[in-house]
């Protein structure tokens, strides 16, 4: 007879800004490496022939998927002639664009990338609260303690250290950790589900807590558990949360994000 056996109920923050420290070490990497940026963006795009192979060809290929064969405009003219068009002003550009780098670039008072290094300063505000409103809201930090997409992977892989770093707002249901895995796919289990997971959260705040969106990636996710799970032991992960079936998936319940876990034995 089927059996609960692992419950456990984590919440996502609304917020999780960065560490100070954090964010001047990403601008700090960037302008450290400001020589070696250049170094690779002139070698890999040289002249007018790297250009168009790896920017403006690509760049028109992908542009003409999202235009309808039947579209015409006012004027008259056709999908084939904008997309002619389009690709044209896209092979044109290369003067602009090297422009362009040669200032952004620009050795200023014995300075090497000085507009550059200025421009990463002014983006540490923008890098910071995208951090705060996705990343760090999921994976957490080693000074605010971890968050639930490592949290989850312990839980689901057995370690019994989990329970230690559980944050305030997280619950247990019932019973603890349990590892679902495979014999000799735990390392894998644990790994693919912190990326699965991340995956399937950035895509819900994207979507903007869409219950569709939940729903789909909460199938993606028990999908991931049912085939690395020991299927002699524990009952297939599956969406919506089943009585007497095991479970890992998003939910929203009075505007907060949660992750919530039930595993059943066979």
């Amino acid at each position: 007879m089927s059996t609960n056996v692992s419950g456990l109920e984590l919440f996502v923050p609304v917020k999780e800004p960065p560490r100070q420290q954090s964010v001047d070490q990403w601008a700090e990497s960037f302008k450290l490496n400001t020589g070696r940026i250049i170094e690779k963006l002139r070698a890999k795009i040289p002249d007018l022939k790297a250009y168009l192979e790896n920017l403006a060809n690509p760049a028109g290929r992908g542009w003409k998927d999202v235009i309808n064969p039947a579209f015409k405009s006012k004027s008259g003219a056709d999908a084939a002639s904008l997309k002619d068009k389009h690709q044209s002003n896209l092979n044109r550009t290369y003067n602009k664009f090297d422009t362009a780098l040669a200032h952004i670039f620009e050795t200023i008072d014995e300075e090497v990338g000085k507009r550059f290094k200025e421009i990463i300063d002014n983006k540490k505000d923008l890098f910071a609260e995208g951090m705060a409103d996705r990343t760090l809201r999921f994976t957490g930090d080693k000074i605010r303690g971890r968050g639930i997409t490592p949290l989850a992977a312990m839980w689901l892989s057995g370690d019994i250290t989990v329970a230690d770093l559980l944050r305030p707002g997280d619950k247990i249901l019932y019973g603890g950790p349990v590892d679902v895995s495979k014999p000799g796919l735990r390392p894998q289990l644990r790994a693919g589900l912190v990326s699965r997971l991340m995956q399937s959260g950035m895509a819900i705040v994207y979507s903007e807590y869409s219950p569709t969106r939940i729903a789909t990636e909460n199938t993606l996710i028990n999908s991931f558990l049912s085939a690395l799970r020991d299927n002699t032991v524990y009952e297939e992960f599956v969406e919506p949360l089943t009585p007497l079936k095991s479970h890992c998936g998003y939910y929203m319940e009075s505007g907060q994000l949660f992750l919530r876990i039930q595993v059943v034995a066979l």
